[in-house]
């Protein structure tokens, strides 16, 4: 992606948008998992967890790595979870026409594919239209916990 700029409260980065989120309580996100707003914390901050709605026309907000602070590179950031409640939880809103290859498979899918929220912040290959809304359309294929990369619809 492009240079990132500050907009307001928020960067943008090319056009995706970076927001910032709090972990709720007795939630794990691991980077790529689709997330939801779950509640405001004290302070006006959104709670976040992993996407819970099977199948329903979901925004695509993506979490991305934790920063470490560090100038040492992790082998690994992708696979790095966060738990501790009220941490700070970063994520990319997505739109029409944007992608990201840091998408988490729940499931086989299948390159060309339309994919849907698996309910658990993975997606899934989307294969009969009572599934749900499709969110986005697999550019490689995947297999259960894979990483595959995709482009919103």
């Amino acid at each position: 992606m492009s240079r990132s700029r500050k907009v307001g409260s928020r960067r943008e980065i090319g056009s995706a948008i970076e927001r910032r989120y709090r972990l709720d309580e007795d939630a794990t996100v691991t980077p790529g998992m689709l997330l939801e707003i779950t509640g405001v914390d004290d302070d006006g901050v959104p709670l976040v967890a992993s996407q819970s709605g099977d199948g329903e026309n979901v925004a695509v907000r993506i979490a991305i790595e934790k920063k470490t602070g560090s100038k040492q590179p992790r082998e690994e950031p992708k696979d790095v979870d966060q738990t501790e409640a009220g941490d700070e939880v970063r994520a990319y809103v997505l739109r029409p026409g944007e992608g990201d290859e840091n998408g988490l498979a729940g499931g086989a899918i299948t390159a060309g594919e339309p994919v849907v929220s698996n309910g658990d912040g993975t997606f899934a290959e989307h294969v009969d239209e009572d599934e749900g809304a499709k969110l986005a359309v697999a550019l490689e294929d995947a297999t259960a916990d894979d990483r595959f990369e995709y482009e919103v619809i």
